[in-house]
């Protein structure tokens, strides 16, 4: 959020229903048409990819999770690739056991799944592990492992899978937040257009649907010569008194021609 809509703005939550809402700060109004405000967008995809960068993408599905008020219990959530701490300890180990850097030993576990006897006798010869050294690695690894990534490792896991967790975003939740703009590019002389998907930030999540709005939001995307960056545009069209909640017209503009 950036200054001055921390300054002029709040996040509100409804301690029944969890729903966040988008106010005017106490104190503060607002001119109809009197300034105009940037929103994020937290994620740009399209119908094809939107699943795949959910699994494949750091740190976006417990976002998305976030954003589209989706709650587990903590201790009930799957780890998924995003699990740093314990791939930089596997990366750790290897190091030290196969005397290499931190890069050979990333390429070795990421050969063999993160299984680390078999990325450590990869890296190492005949001469400097035997077999029977090689069987004793499991129990010098397991002394090497701090408790809590052990006990993580040995926890049974009873909630939902990240594949289900995806699914619940991609077929339920993420229409009740999704914005869609179209746009036609010029390639080797045919016309393409193309459809994209967009998810504002938290403000702009927060502000909640009204077919009588006190705001406009528009799409804005800016090139900066090497890449698009992507925006919302929003400001009021009433005027705006203190404490207000944010609202705008979420359904689609449809023109009908007679």
């Amino acid at each position: 959020m950036n200054k001055l809509i921390c300054d002029l703005f709040e996040i509100r939550v409804d301690e029944n229903t969890k729903v966040r809402s988008l106010h005017l700060k106490d104190g503060c109004s607002l001119a109809s048409g009197s300034d105009i405000f940037l929103i994020d967008h937290s994620w740009t995809t399209n119908p094809e990819n939107a699943a795949g960068e959910l699994l494949n993408t750091s740190g976006l599905l417990k976002r998305m999770e976030g954003l589209f008020n989706i709650s587990y219990n903590e201790e009930d959530i799957e780890e998924d690739d995003s699990d740093k701490q314990l791939k930089e300890e596997f990366i750790n180990i290897v190091c030290q056991q196969a005397k290499v850097n931190s890069e050979k030993a990333k390429d070795a576990l990421e050969r063999h799944n993160y299984e680390l006897v078999n990325a450590i006798d990869e890296l190492t010869t005949e001469e400097e592990y035997s077999s029977d050294i090689m069987e004793g690695l499991k129990e010098t690894i397991a002394s090497q492992m701090p408790s809590d990534l052990k006990d993580k490792g040995e926890k049974k896991y009873t909630g939902p899978t990240v594949k289900q967790r995806i699914d619940r975003i991609v077929k339920y939740d993420m229409w009740k937040y999704i914005n869609v703009y179209q746009y036609t590019v010029l390639t080797d002389g045919e016309e393409e257009n193309i459809i994209t998907w967009y998810f504002f930030d938290e403000v702009g999540n927060a502000i909640q649907h009204s077919s009588d709005p006190n705001v406009v939001c528009i799409p804005f995307i800016y090139n900066n010569g090497k890449e698009n960056v992507e925006y919302s545009l929003f400001y009021p069209v009433k005027d705006i008194s203190s404490g207000e909640v944010i609202t705008r017209n979420k359904l689609p503009v449809v023109f009908i021609l007679k």
